[in-house]
């Protein structure tokens, strides 16, 4: 039996480094990272529902958009990195790089969606976290990585999704 899968959507908290503020059509905020400056955003912290099922792993997805007019190819080097802890404890810290290849005809406010993956790993493996954890997400640019080599601006859309698989509203962990 397949179990539900859900998703939580974390939204920006505030920014990190140094970031430009655009608009994508009418109402798509963004925010715009260079290819010198190293930036990006913190999410909210959240404790993850009581419906998360420990036992899976869970995964991440980053979604941005071209901020350049021209057709370039290259990687961009993305860190993720994230707290977690539970009431009483010492929250960890875990952190990660992701290399996202660019494609060559990447159009100006094209959005592309990126597995956050660690290692070609769910972000989140099974047994990681314990019932009721509070979570944060960082997401940055890495501009000073040697393999960030897209020369274009990078647009964020500020928020993370975080997918996961559903207990079984009948047992329990299935």
């Amino acid at each position: 039996m397949l179990l539900p899968s859900t998703e939580m959507q974390l939204g920006s908290q505030r920014s990190f480094g140094t970031v430009g503020l655009a608009v994508l059509g009418n109402g798509i905020p963004v925010l715009d990272v260079s290819p010198v400056t190293p930036g990006g955003f913190y999410t909210d912290p959240v404790e993850l529902p009581l419906t998360y099922d420990r036992s899976r792993d869970g995964f991440l997805l980053g979604y941005f958009a071209c901020g350049t007019i021209g057709a370039r190819a290259g990687n961009v080097v993305l860190g993720v990195a994230f707290t977690h802890g539970v009431s009483g404890a010492v929250p960890v810290n875990v952190g990660y790089v992701v290399t996202v290849p660019i494609p060559n005809l990447w159009t100006a406010n094209e959005l592309l969606r990126v597995d956050l993956l660690n290692a070609g790993l769910p972000a989140f493996p099974a047994s990681l976290f314990a019932q009721r954890t509070i979570l944060g997400i960082r997401l940055i640019r890495v501009t000073t990585d040697p393999t960030d080599t897209w020369n274009g601006t990078l647009r964020f859309l500020p928020f993370v999704k975080v997918t996961y698989s559903a207990l079984c509203s009948f047992c329990g962990p299935c």
